[in-house]
């Protein structure tokens, strides 16, 4: 999500099945574009990542591949951050009510 003026704060989940040792690498498509990897060496330790050099005036897709022995695995879904998007503190989630109200 949109952190603040000019940086896109990415988290995700740490698998239940993840290796203790695997580590991430996070992607950037930048409006459409080829995915250019943003760390250097594995993200290990952390399931985080403040990106701080994107251009927010164009919409900014994020994805992970995680990293096993080495070798880099599947990408996962991709995320999008809007052109312009407004910097929130959260991400809401809609979420549905069943059909009858809440049980």
């Amino acid at each position: 999500m949109k952190a603040n003026e000019s940086q896109v704060y990415l988290s995700w989940r740490y698998l239940v099945n993840d290796d203790e040792a695997t580590g991430f690498n996070v992607y950037r498509s930048a409006d459409g574009g080829p995915g250019v990897k943003l760390n250097g060496p594995p993200l290990l330790g952390t399931t985080d990542f403040v990106d701080s050099s994107a251009n927010l005036a164009v919409s900014n897709s994020y994805y992970v591949r995680p990293v096993v022995d080495g070798v880099e695995l599947a990408a996962s879904d991709s995320f999008e951050v809007a052109a312009g998007a407004e910097a929130k503190p959260y991400l809401g989630v809609p979420l549905q009510v069943p059909e009858g109200g809440v049980t």
